[in-house]
């Protein structure tokens, strides 16, 4: 799917690449989350916007898989638009017969925030690749618990396979 055909997207991204989308999305709805006018109808359209720019399938920006998912009606999810239109969280927007159609305003403030949460994420990766780190950063985890080794004799198998009959 071409970028121009995507339904919800950036009003602006000046600044950042496609690689950046993700991390932007995810400082978007950071920043609406702490707004005192942010509602939780709101935040669940904004759960929906990013879930979409991670996996752009069209069904996704239905506002019929909103009200299935996300239990919004029309009529909530156009006044939630409307509310972040005139706060300016989004630019514009369009509900056409079932599709939602949305472009995200991502300010100046917002952009700073993602390339400065890009270069730490980068000093994390080189501090990865540092052979004198005090913790694993590759392979399998290690904090996880060992799987326990369960061995049970025919008496007990019988029994379990009892319960599970029944």
């Amino acid at each position: 799917m071409s970028i121009e055909n995507r339904r919800i997207r950036f009003a602006t991204i000046d600044g950042l690449g496609r690689e950046d989308l993700p991390l932007a999305m995810e400082v978007w709805r950071d920043d609406l989350r702490a707004q005192v006018w942010a509602s939780r109808d709101m935040l669940k359209l904004a759960t929906l916007f990013v879930r979409y720019m991670a996996d752009a399938r069209p069904e996704h920006a239905s506002l019929s898989y909103a009200e299935r998912i996300y239990q919004l009606d029309r009529a909530q999810i156009q006044q939630c638009l409307r509310q972040m239109q005139i706060y300016g969280a989004i630019e514009a927007y369009s509900l056409d017969c079932d599709h939602l159609k949305v472009a995200i305003n991502l300010s100046i403030l917002q952009r700073l925030r993602v390339l400065k949460c890009r270069q730490e994420l980068e000093g994390l990766i080189d501090q990865k690749a540092a052979p004198m780190h005090p913790f694993p950063l590759s392979g399998s985890p290690e904090w996880l618990p060992e799987q326990a080794d369960i061995s049970l004799d025919d008496d007990q198998v019988e029994e379990v396979e009892a319960v599970l009959a029944s």
